[in-house]
């Protein structure tokens, strides 16, 4: 995705700074990626879109001033960089990343209000059979957050032999993809409003069309913050996302560059999926 920046003109392309970076709640400090976009017709290389002479700040704020700043260090070995202390991300705080460089003036700076924290109370039951069964139903905590609340699911298989109907004949209309392809599914993203309200719980259905493989599989809810959904929603509207010539359509959230520099916060269950 970094390196398949198309432009209109290759003689007017400009390399930006990419950003990637998901702070979960009551998870550890994230890892930061820290990147530079190529041409679509340059050669990639891990080390040519390295950006290792930055100074990379995360702030957690209070009042709009930073209360605690981390400290970040580059790893050479992964072109990442990571925090130099261990503590974990509170959910409801805002977030600023700072970015400064060593050799030139250029600032990257972004911020995120991590979602309040939430729990899933019970599923309707655990062990179901694909597509003959009721949907997978989740009663979960509601979110306090004034502003409406986005899910999106991620499925993780657990044991990776057999493929669903539907991703059996995506694997055959795309022989190069295998079977682990598939893995790890993500849903479309889906607001509050899609779900039964049960008194201060709701109730969340998962979609059959993001389980992959029969078997035991992991079941993880997100609620996203703003700039998570914004990146996810503006990349889908514009097709490709940045392989496409739509790259500038993409809400990023970040000053000094783009990419993703999000939030959430998640819970998660297994699901035994049978066959019919």
């Amino acid at each position: 995705m970094i390196s398949a920046c198309s432009i209109n003109n290759a003689h007017t392309f400009h390399p930006d700074y990419f950003v990637q970076a998901y702070l979960i709640a009551n998870a550890p400090l994230p890892v930061i990626h820290l990147s530079k976009t190529i041409a679509i017709d340059d050669n990639y290389g891990r080390n040519k879109i390295a950006v290792p002479n930055a100074i990379v700040r995360l702030q957690l704020l209070k009042d709009n001033t930073p209360q605690e700043i981390f400290h970040y260090d580059y790893d050479d070995t992964r072109n990442v960089y990571q925090p130099n202390t261990i503590t974990h991300v509170l959910p409801g705080r805002t977030y600023r990343l700072d970015i400064t460089f060593t050799d030139n003036r250029d600032h990257i700076s972004a911020q995120t209000t991590v979602p309040e924290s939430f729990h899933i109370i019970r599923i309707m039951d655990d062990t179901v059979t694909y597509e003959q069964h009721d949907p997978i139903q989740l009663l979960a905590t509601s979110n306090p957050g004034n502003r409406q609340t986005k899910y999106l699911f991620n499925i993780i298989s657990q044991y990776k032999i057999t493929l669903t109907p539907y991703y059996k004949q995506q694997l055959a209309l795309d022989p190069n993809k295998g079977p682990n392809w598939y893995y790890n599914v993500t849903s479309q993203i889906f607001n509050e409003s899609s779900f039964k309200q049960d008194g201060e719980n709701i109730e969340l259905i998962v979609p059959w069309n993001i389980i992959a493989f029969y078997g035991e599989n992991l079941v993880i809810t997100n609620i996203i913050d703003t700039n998570t959904y914004d990146f996810l929603r503006s990349i889908n509207a514009s097709g490709d996302g940045f392989s496409s010539n739509n790259t500038n359509e993409v809400i990023s959230h970040i000053t000094g560059g783009t990419g993703i520099f999000g939030s959430m916060s998640r819970d998660s269950v297994y699901v035994y999926v049978m066959r019919e």
